[in-house]
């Protein structure tokens, strides 16, 4: 049964008993039985109410110590980091040709439509090479490859030099 149902129960009992026990009469008597009776009701409902604590284990490292002593509640305060996949299309490197000589690179727009976290790439190795293409000077925007492979990305596939 419940503690509250209990203590409500034993509580109406004390109340019933001491006033059916006594005769019809006004007087001092009265008052000092019942201020006794409703602190005795509240020192018993305290003290089911203080049965009811739960008891917390202290431990060296107190964010990890609750209920039991058996780490409870461990996994709520680790922190989860974002995981971000640095494995970068190959087909997204590119070979263009300018007055200099030949520039490898990851085109920007390839990755952003074919690299989910094209955005968050580096912004040291973004480059902007200049070259023709069908009679126009046009700018080509895209990254390093060593730069990216520096900061930990890798091409998909085999190994390949670059």
């Amino acid at each position: 049964m419940s503690r509250k149902f209990i203590a409500t129960i034993l509580a109406a009992s004390l109340a019933v008993t001491s006033i059916s026990a006594t005769p019809a009469a006004a007087g001092d008597d009265n008052l000092k039985k019942f201020l006794l009776g409703a602190g005795t009701l509240l020192i018993i409902g305290s003290a089911l109410e203080n049965g009811k604590a739960q008891v917390v284990i202290k431990d060296k490292d107190d964010k990890y110590a609750h209920g039991y002593g058996h780490g409870y509640g461990y996994k709520k305060y680790k922190k989860k980091k974002r995981k971000i996949s640095k494995v970068l299309p190959r087909y997204c490197l590119r070979r263009i040709e300018t007055r200099r000589g030949d520039v490898r690179m990851f085109g920007k727009r390839c990755l952003q439509r074919n690299y989910r976290h094209a955005d968050w790439l580096p912004q040291d190795c973004k480059i902007r090479v200049k070259t023709w293409r069908h009679g126009h000077r046009v700018t080509r925007v895209g990254y390093k490859p060593r730069c990216l492979r520096h900061y930990g990305y890798r091409v998909e596939g085999g190994r390949r030099h670059y």
